[in-house]
């Protein structure tokens, strides 16, 4: 599986109240794309009783090339948005998007 990092994100300069974000999009043998974001740090403890949350969707092989296409677009200057804009892209675009969590 090869990984493209899309964002890396640190909040806050302290261990204590650092929060973290990382977006990945993950190549699957078969051709699909994952789109992996994982969060972590205090504020995601106290909102999910877990240190880090971890939400994904998958992208069909017929699909991939398009999605990777719009994330590369959407992470070169990223917003605070980005992660909902790209989920918003993909489904403007007719890619359905399902997502899945996990903590």
């Amino acid at each position: 599986m090869t990984r493209i990092v899309l964002l890396e994100q640190s909040h806050e300069e302290t261990d204590e109240t650092r929060e973290y974000t990382d977006i990945t999009a993950q190549l699957a043998e078969d051709g699909s794309v994952r789109f992996l974001r994982v969060d972590m740090g205090p504020q995601i403890e106290t909102d999910w009783d877990d240190y880090d949350l971890e939400v994904w969707f998958d992208v069909s092989p017929q699909d991939a090339a398009r999605a990777l296409a719009l994330a590369r677009r959407i992470f070169a200057n990223p917003e605070p948005s980005a992660w909902s804009d790209l989920i918003a892209g993909l489904e403007a675009d007719g890619i359905p998007v399902s997502l899945e969590v996990w903590r």
